[in-house]
């Protein structure tokens, strides 16, 4: 997550317009991202 400022990373939602789109905004970055944040908040939560 420390890298999230840069110009070149990678955003978690993005304004997708046609299928092309669509298909090349799959990273795993975005997956990284997101099993981060489910991880933060299991571990504010709890379990």
């Amino acid at each position: 997550m420390k890298v999230d400022p840069t110009i070149f990373s990678q955003p978690i939602k993005t304004e997708i317009d046609n299928n092309k789109e669509l298909f090349s905004s799959f990273h795993s970055i975005v997956y990284s991202k997101g099993a981060s944040i489910i991880r933060m908040l299991s571990d504010l939560i709890g379990e």
